[in-house]
């Protein structure tokens, strides 16, 4: 068995954007790390930047207020395709300052979890 790292801050780009407001429908972080399948997802779960200073580039890990790795579509493929199981992509949307949205978004919950 392969065991993985992700490195949420490493090898960030230059000027990041940074979604300081989170909608999560009343959950918390706690229920994303749990172990457990995230049943019934509202899709309407968003992140926002409120504060011109955080516009910026989105990374592939969206940096935001709350301690959950948001993908980017272009990560949840790499970690599709290395064929990387026990994360369940639960689609967010996020709004940047402009007020235009970015697609593809996801947090990536985990639903295996190791007592090592």
């Amino acid at each position: 068995m392969n065991w993985y790292k992700i490195l949420l801050r490493d090898n960030m780009v230059k000027n990041p954007l940074i979604a300081d407001e989170a909608s999560l429908n009343g959950l918390g972080d706690e229920d994303f790390e749990c172990g457990k399948q995230i049943e019934n997802w509202n899709t309407g779960a968003m992140f926002k930047v409120t504060e011109a200073a955080n516009e910026g580039d989105p990374d592939d890990v969206l940096l935001n207020d709350v301690p959950l790795p948001v993908f980017s579509p272009r990560l949840q493929a790499v970690v599709t395709n290395s064929g990387i199981r026990g994360i369940q992509f639960l689609p967010v949307r996020v709004q940047r300052w402009d007020g235009s949205w970015l697609e593809g978004f996801a947090i990536a919950a985990l639903i295996c979890v190791s007592n090592l």
